[in-house]
């Protein structure tokens, strides 16, 4: 290690440039992996959005059929037709 000599310093400048060229690719591998799993759950988080509406809808519709059966049955209870 005493005997660095110019040459040697070069060879290492280029390994080493050379590895965070390797880790640069390798993150960017790793970024355009992680963007495409992001719009898949992205178009899967809205599916499931509309989903749920579709679910708040029809609980909507069972309430107000348990309003109506309730109201027919109390007007059948104060008319004693029941």
């Amino acid at each position: 290690m005493e005997s660095w000599n110019d040459e040697r310093l070069d060879e290492l400048s280029g390994r080493v440039d050379d590895g965070f060229k390797e880790m640069r690719e390798g993150f960017a591998r790793v970024d355009a992996r992680l963007d495409q799993m992001n719009d898949r759950l992205g178009s899967r988080i809205d599916g499931l959005g509309s989903r749920i509406d579709g679910l708040g809808s029809r609980i909507d519709r069972l309430f107000y059929i348990q309003i109506a059966f309730m109201a027919s049955l109390a007007i059948g209870v104060l008319t004693d037709k029941i």
